[in-house]
């Protein structure tokens, strides 16, 4: 049990290493884009308020929505790519029947 219980402590300090790393390397790009750039990437990423008011939902309603997206998590927060959102509401596309003269 204790070595078990060690292995996950060991497993959980890599994974810890990584998101450190991984914060490091994002601030790092950021750092490197120009201002019309970063203007460009705010419009293609959006976080869960952002989405919420694309698609005009309160809370409630959001989380049981939020499902048919494809979520991108850093450091512990959610988001989500314009394209994805377009692809995704694309597929869920209402068919209506043409109206009849």
């Amino acid at each position: 049990m204790e070595k078990k219980l060690q292995q996950l402590i060991e497993q959980q300090i890599r994974t810890n290493m990584l998101m450190e790393k991984q914060v490091e390397m994002l601030a790092a790009i950021y750092s490197m884009l120009s201002k019309k750039e970063l203007q460009k990437l705010k419009t293609l990423i959006l976080d869960n308020t952002d989405l919420k008011e694309v698609l005009k939902v309160a809370d409630t309603k959001f989380f049981s929505v939020k499902k048919l997206f494809k979520t991108y998590e850093l450091d512990k927060k959610d988001y989500y790519l314009l394209e994805d959102i377009i692809t995704t509401l694309k597929k869920h596309e209402k068919k209506t029947k043409p109206e009849k003269p």
